[in-house]
């Protein structure tokens, strides 16, 4: 069985460099080939589709999708993958949640770290020992979702940040020492220092957010 692979978009650091070593790499795989337009698709071929944000998956000919097996976001959310594009294919879709959840994560932390924690320079030791910086400790902060990104940061702030709380409306967790908020309220963000999104982006979260609540 022969599978044709075709991006349907490429991100402005996926340059030709990045996406030639792509091609490479999934040609190394036997029965594999890697198409650069819809044009050189094969009748009788299995198509995989690579995807990212800039892909509207409700635009993609629906000639295509009959001959889809598989679909891989490596994207870290279900950015434009709607429930109803989901349930109207029937091949597996992939998403890049677990494969760059720790990187995500550490990249949100190490944010958290440098604005609040970074280490203070003096040429000289201050005799007073006054070093006056905001404590993690004393701030509020929120996490909107508890998918794989979200367990990550949760887990790590938590036994720094008290004031730690977690929304997610489809989790219904237990033995976990920081409260999970089913039900939205604004109370949740009021007064918090840091918010941090690890939801993923579909119609559902879309402007989630917005300047009513943040205000």
């Amino acid at each position: 069985m022969k599978f044709q692979v075709y991006r349907t978009h490429a991100s402005s650091y996926q340059d030709s460099k990045y996406l030639a070593n792509e091609k490479k790499i999934l040609e190394d795989i036997s029965d594999v080939e890697y198409i650069q337009t819809l044009q050189q698709y094969e009748a009788g071929s299995k198509l995989i589709l690579l995807t990212n944000t800039h892909t509207n998956t409700e635009l993609i000919p629906r000639r295509i999708l009959q001959e889809t097996v598989l679909l891989v976001h490596p994207n870290s959310g279900h950015d434009n993958i709607s429930e109803e594009f989901r349930k109207s294919v029937d091949f597996p879709i992939i998403v890049g949640n677990p494969i760059r959840a720790n990187a995500v994560a550490e990249y949100t932390l190490a944010s958290i770290f440098q604005h609040f924690s970074m280490i203070p320079n003096h040429h000289h030791w201050q005799t007073d020992r006054n070093f006056p910086r905001k404590l993690l400790r004393d701030q509020k902060v929120v996490i909107i979702g508890h998918g794989t990104i979200g367990k990550i940061v949760a887990s790590s702030l938590y036994p720094l940040c008290p004031k730690l709380q977690v929304y997610d409306p489809f989790k219904d967790l237990q033995h976990i020492p920081y409260p999970v908020i089913n039900d939205w309220n604004n109370e949740i963000i009021k007064g918090a220092n840091i918010v941090i999104i690890a939801a993923s982006l579909n119609n559902t979260s879309h402007r989630f957010l917005d300047s009513e609540k943040i205000s």
